[in-house]
């Protein structure tokens, strides 16, 4: 990323295509720590039915930071 930045280039993935990856990282972490399949919605970006597999794609946010 850094190099396509100096050399005024388009990195290898776009903006895009690492948030699809680190979905798919992050969904896959989720169903380990659970032990269970997950069903996701891509068009939605959410988990299907399963609240307890949802909180682990969030977490906490310090104060005074919150998303809006």
């Amino acid at each position: 990323f850094l190099d396509a930045i100096k050399e005024r280039r388009q990195p290898q993935y776009d903006a895009e295509g690492g948030h699809r990856v680190n979905t798919m990282a992050c969904l896959s972490m989720a169903s380990i720590a659970l032990g269970r399949r997950l069903k996701w919605d891509p068009v939605k970006e959410q988990i299907i039915a399963d609240p307890v597999a949802s909180r682990l794609l969030d977490r906490p946010r310090r104060a005074p930071y919150a998303l809006l």
